[in-house]
């Protein structure tokens, strides 16, 4: 019982690891080719709207909490180099 309570928490970390590393993949319908044929010729594809590549179930959720909470620094950070490039365009 335990050894299963493990594996599935070392599967679950595994699968937040790779969803905050790797949030897209290629898109299950048309297997990122963007189109998908259609009776009058070739459609973008609806799942992905023709980007080729769609969020893995999860990813959204764990990237927006990823920024949100465990990175705050990086959102100052990245918010001051934003004016220090306004003040110095300016």
């Amino acid at each position: 019982m335990i050894t299963l309570i493990i594996a599935g928490f070392v599967i679950g970390t595994g699968y937040v690891v790779l969803c905050a590393a790797q949030p897209v993949h290629k898109c299950p319908r048309c297997k990122g080719r963007k189109v998908e044929p259609g009776g009058n010729g070739f459609a973008r594809c609806r799942k992905c709207k023709g980007h080729g590549r769609t969020y893995r179930p999860g990813a959204a959720r764990i990237h927006r909490m990823t920024w949100e909470h465990a990175a705050p620094w990086v959102r100052g950070r990245l918010r001051d180099a934003a004016q220090r490039l306004r003040d110095g365009a300016s």
